[in-house]
């Protein structure tokens, strides 16, 4: 797909972070993921259509913005 000079999409990712660590990376040895460097690498990619056509488009840099829920303590210690 042809990047346009018009209709650039903007993209903003949330991530939670305590899902992201203990669903992805708790027990690897990756502790570290750069969200802005794989979301830059994917979403290029994907296909965009509005009307159901096609359309071209201009891939800015996300936002990514970081939030978490408070974690308490009964949840935390379930075996």
């Amino acid at each position: 797909m042809r990047p346009a000079t018009e209709g650039a999409l903007r993209t903003r990712i949330y991530i939670d972070e305590y899902n992201l660590y203990y669903g992805c990376l708790k027990n690897t040895a990756h502790k570290w993921l750069d969200v802005r460097a794989l979301i830059e690498r994917i979403l290029p990619n994907v296909p965009y259509e509005r009307d159901g056509v096609l359309v071209s488009y201009e891939f800015r840099t996300p936002a990514v913005k970081y939030f978490t829920a408070p974690i308490l303590k009964s949840f935390a210690t379930v075996p």
